[in-house]
């Protein structure tokens, strides 16, 4: 990437990902173990938005997630959400509808 703005919308690579938590001393599938997670939680994780594993992964790196994902974070650092997602990171209808009714009842 020759332009640094570029890299800023587009954060990590998996690979980049994968090294810094390598050079931690964890890998994904470590990860999962550690935390008894499925084995392929880690590797969706760095496909699609899961708070929780971003959170793990980027306290072990040593970062914000938003420096890793920052096109799912708004420049305050908060996680987006819905329709402001880039459309590869949206959930699914199920989940929207589950986090609509969640929000219902928590009014």
């Amino acid at each position: 990437m020759d332009n640094p703005s570029e890299y800023v919308k587009r954060g990590w690579s998996r690979e980049q990902i994968k090294a810094a938590l390598r050079d931690k001393d964890y890998s994904l599938a470590s990860l999962a173990r550690q935390y008894n997670k499925g084995r392929t939680y880690f590797t969706t994780v760095l496909d699609r938005p899961m708070r929780h594993g971003e959170k793990i992964i980027a306290d072990i790196i040593g970062v914000h997630p938003s420096e890793i994902w920052p096109a799912r974070y708004g420049s305050d650092g908060r996680p987006l959400q819905g329709r402001f997602l880039p459309e590869n990171d949206r959930p699914s209808k199920e989940a929207a509808r589950q986090v609509q009714s969640d929000e219902r009842k928590a009014s």
